[in-house]
């Protein structure tokens, strides 16, 4: 027998939650109806708060998403020399902020030091770098530009906590002759050009450092909450991979890019650091077409390349 049908359509803007404005056979006016399974009941008044509280939370991580896109798209279109230089040879794309955004959660007076304070220092590296460079604000953040040999790069926070950090390859940028190496670092045109191999323990020491910094960087923020981190290796096609003691035959990348992105909510040990780390090394590895990387001999190769890597100092460094 055929029954006639009634079809509710619901705007996606609709504010939540929904009531019944008449009485309808058993159904009544004013009440809001939820799943339970496969029945129809009435919510209490805890559901209706947390349907309410789901909506605006959904509504917060939407515009966050939108507004760190809009970041991440000026930052793409920056009009700068260091940026076109770095962009020319291999270098690295780092995007990292909280989940959620925060129009003012950094006053703008308070943007170096901060960035200076989550700052990791070694005996020969520093992420990010903070010392040398040319430093410059806008309205909502500061950013800093360095032509340094070994570490030439170009990087900008915002009051949202959105950082944003193009880094070029050590290997493109280290000097043919290191012998006149002084504190002012020579000058930029003395670095060779662009190399065909990328150097494996490069790779794992920038990210750790990256982790450890941004680690850093959102516990004098007091932020708790997941960290969005996308990381881009660019310009790597036809690139292999090097090192002292390579025992796996890596082939040459086919991709011109090695996006990398993750969610993350660190534990309260900094040990997970080195788990993140290790798996974008993991990786980003893969993408030079390693066969059986899933054998033993590969996972243990990769450990101990990563664990060759001294990051004893830099733990001291944390919180």
């Amino acid at each position: 027998m055929d029954h006639p049908i009634g079809i509710c359509e619901i705007s996606e803007e609709q504010k939540r939650p929904l009531a019944l404005r008449y009485d309808f056979e058993h159904l009544r006016k004013g009440t809001v109806y939820i799943r339970r399974g496969s029945s129809t009941d009435a919510a209490t008044p805890e559901e209706i708060h947390q349907i309410v509280l789901f909506d605006q939370q959904g509504k917060i991580k939407e515009n966050a998403k939108t507004r760190f896109t809009e970041q991440y798209r000026e930052f793409m279109k920056i009009p700068d020399g260091t940026i076109k230089k770095i962009q020319q040879k291999g270098h690295y794309l780092i995007s990292v902020h909280p989940e959620t955004s925060k129009t003012e959660l950094i006053p703008t007076d308070d943007l170096e030091s901060t960035v200076r304070d989550a700052t990791i220092r070694t005996d020969y590296w520093q992420y990010p770098e903070v010392d040398y460079g040319e430093w410059s604000n806008g309205p909502d953040y500061t950013e800093a530009k360095f032509e340094i040999v070994d570490y030439t790069q170009f990087w900008r926070f915002y009051t949202n906590g959105h950082f944003l950090h193009y880094i070029g390859f050590y290997d493109d940028w280290r000097r043919l002759d290191r012998s006149d190496f002084d504190e002012t670092y020579g000058e930029i045109e003395q670095i060779q050009p662009p190399t065909e191999t990328l150097n494996i323990r490069n790779i794992a020491r920038i990210l750790t450092l990256l982790y450890t910094f941004i680690y850093k960087l959102y516990d004098i923020l007091h932020i708790h909450e997941k960290i969005v981190i996308s990381i881009e290796l660019k310009n790597t096609k036809g690139r292999k991979i090097e090192g002292t003691h390579l025992r796996i035959p890596f082939a040459p990348c086919k991709l011109n890019s090695i996006p990398l992105k993750r969610e993350v909510k660190f534990k309260k040990t900094k040990d997970s650091l080195d788990d993140y780390a290790s798996k974008d090394f993991c990786s980003i590895l893969r993408m030079f077409n390693v066969p059986n990387y899933k054998s033993n001999t590969y996972k243990q190769f990769i450990q101990e390349e990563f664990d060759s890597i001294d990051r004893t100092n830099w733990r001291q460094l944390l919180p």
